[in-house]
């Protein structure tokens, strides 16, 4: 198994697992809140593959961008940090699953473990209430 990862930005990254591909904490809008994009993302938003997944890991708007998620199609599951679901299912995603610290998932060929995560972001506005996760990701290799 061949295992790419391209960076596409702040935390931003497409892991592709030969032809299956997760991209975690998708951001390619080019302003976040008052902020504007510096540089561009390193993967074009219309040059993603067929994604198999996308993993979220905590709320604040750089990593859960309302607007890159409104562009992608609702019948991706989506594996999030508890406290996403609700906003997860306003914008249309059909497949979401929320989790805390060592819970999992199988979302295909992965088996999915969110793992603890401390997060000094101080972020009082613009972002959505939600725990602050990692994710070990298992197939025939594993990224964490």
């Amino acid at each position: 198994m061949t295992l790419r990862v391209t960076f596409i930005g702040h935390a931003s990254v497409l892991l592709s697992f030969n032809s299956a591909h997760l991209i975690l904490d998708p951001v390619f809008n080019d302003r976040i809140v008052f902020l504007k994009r510096r540089i561009p993302p390193g993967l074009p938003l219309e040059s993603l593959p067929p994604l198999s997944g996308i993993l979220i890991s905590h709320g604040h708007y750089d990593h859960f961008d309302r607007w890159t998620l409104k562009q992608l199609s609702k019948s991706i599951p989506v594996v999030a940090a508890r406290g996403l679901g609700v906003h997860l299912k306003k914008l249309g995603f059909e497949d979401i699953r929320e989790l805390s610290a060592w819970e999992k998932t199988q979302l295909g060929p992965f088996k999915i473990t969110a793992t603890p995560a401390k997060h000094s972001g101080k972020q009082p506005f613009f972002h959505e209430v939600s725990e602050f996760v990692g994710f070990v990701i298992e197939n025939e290799k594993t990224v964490y």
